[in-house]
């Protein structure tokens, strides 16, 4: 009976420090950490606040320079933070990292402070040259309510905020504007906007913004 006692004590602490620490990967037990996060589908908002919309494969980089991949990650636009997939349970990811990747889709953080977002915000790496162009994504729940009516729906409001950190390590909220950007070039910005002109590039999306700072990397002081 004694013999019974103590493999079922020890059978209930080592089930119980399992539970908290799930393996979501080979090296979970060793090298990450995370909680178990209170059921949050947001089944009764008009909106998606996930990074993808699904689940999807990924990696985090610790601060130590390790990459770990996993296989189902997802950035919650909500409250800022990275969560997991476990036998069907939901995770955030509680380790110090600097970047994370979601499909092919690149964070970072330690960026310099602005007057919305610190050195721990993340952002999505648009652009990883000499200068860089960020996104960064936050969701906020509000109640619509159409007039004369009773009815009240919670919405979700996702609002992108756009950055370029120039040679000089500093960071400016950007526009979509090329006026904007070749300011932004300094001593590039001749040669650049001749690029423009060449490939009749009206900088209508990011994408255009990409193709110019990518042309501008490479131009030689």
């Amino acid at each position: 009976m004694k013999a019974l006692l103590i493999f079922t004590s020890l059978f209930f602490v080592i089930f119980n420090g399992f539970s908290q620490n799930p393996p979501n990967s080979s090296t979970w037990l060793e090298d990450t950490s995370g909680k178990m996060l209170m059921s949050k589908n947001y089944t009764d908002i008009d909106g998606n606040p996930y990074l993808p919309k699904q689940w999807t494969e990924g990696s985090i980089t610790l601060k130590t320079g390790k990459n770990i991949p996993f296989n189902a990650l997802r950035y919650n636009m909500i409250t800022g933070t990275l969560e997991f997939n476990y036998t069907d349970k939901a995770y955030e990811v509680t380790n110090s990292m600097n970047e994370f990747a979601l499909g092919s889709m690149k964070f970072r953080n330690g960026f310099p402070s602005t007057e919305k977002q610190n050195a721990e915000t993340y952002y999505q790496i648009l652009h990883d040259g000499k200068q860089k162009l960020l996104c960064h994504r936050a969701a906020n729940i509000y109640i619509s309510q159409d007039y004369n009516s009773a009815i009240k729906t919670k919405k979700l409001d996702v609002v992108e905020t756009y950055y370029l950190q120039k040679e000089d390590g500093k960071l400016y909220e950007a526009k979509k504007n090329l006026k904007f950007l070749l300011i932004m070039l300094d001593d590039k910005s001749k040669q650049t906007e001749e690029y423009c002109k060449r490939e009749n590039i009206k900088l209508r999306s990011w994408d255009d913004a990409v193709k110019v700072l990518e042309y501008a990397d490479g131009i030689k002081k």
